[in-house]
């Protein structure tokens, strides 16, 4: 039995699987970050831009497009609120029949 190999190794599995794929480690991430952001404030155009400005990468908008708006979607479908409502609900001194 193997023993559990570290997150790249994985990844580079992932690559001699599917050599087809053409994806790179790196890129994964830049895509995975996006598609986390933006199902965490339910904001995918802004996660989109956030990360091409921190990153300086416009190869990869297509796939952050729909990475950010398919993890939006299922954010919105299993039924969790955007982390800003969550934050604004726990403030100190807010009214809370809004």
């Amino acid at each position: 039995m193997r023993d559990t190999i570290p997150i790249r190794g994985q990844i580079g599995e992932l690559e001699v699987m599917v050599p087809a794929l053409g994806a790179h480690p790196a890129g994964l991430a830049i895509i995975g970050i996006a598609a986390f952001f933006a199902a965490v404030v339910r904001a995918p155009v802004t996660g989109m831009v956030l990360i091409v400005e921190m990153t300086a990468t416009t190869t990869l908008l297509v796939p952050m497009l729909t990475a950010c708006f398919a993890a939006v979607l299922i954010a919105t479908a299993v039924g969790n609120e955007p982390i800003y409502d969550t934050l604004r609900r726990r403030m100190p001194g807010l009214d809370r029949s809004e």
